[in-house]
């Protein structure tokens, strides 16, 4: 676990790799000592959990999964949202919800 990248003033800045101790990691850019940009975070079982643009530490555009009061949410995101086509489930993966997202509300159930 630890850090490997640019470092500016002693703050993560530019591009690097961060790696966490339970076996998280993400790659892609940093500023001000937080994710900001492209990058991509994966799991610990190295599943990708986001891709895309982030802000200030979050997500911010792209796709992947978040877990939302022990439910899990897998699509598009945008401004750290759920937004576009995206599956919402419970812990055991049954579907609760699919369809179309807006600023992270369900607005077009799909079968």
């Amino acid at each position: 676990w630890g850090y490997k990248g640019d470092l500016i003033n002693g703050k993560k800045e530019g591009q690097g790799s961060f790696f966490y101790q339970d076996g998280r990691k993400y790659i892609g850019n940093f500023k001000n000592d937080l994710f900001n940009g492209e990058g991509t975070l994966f799991d610990k079982t190295g599943y990708t959990q986001f891709q895309g643009s982030w802000k200030e530490g979050n997500y911010n555009d792209g796709k992947g999964y978040a877990i939302y009061d022990g439910k899990r949410y897998e699509g598009e995101f945008h401004n750290g949202k759920p937004n576009g086509y995206g599956v919402y489930s419970d812990t055991l993966g049954n579907v609760i919800a699919k369809g179309i997202w807006r600023n992270g509300t369900l607005i077009q159930m799909q079968k």
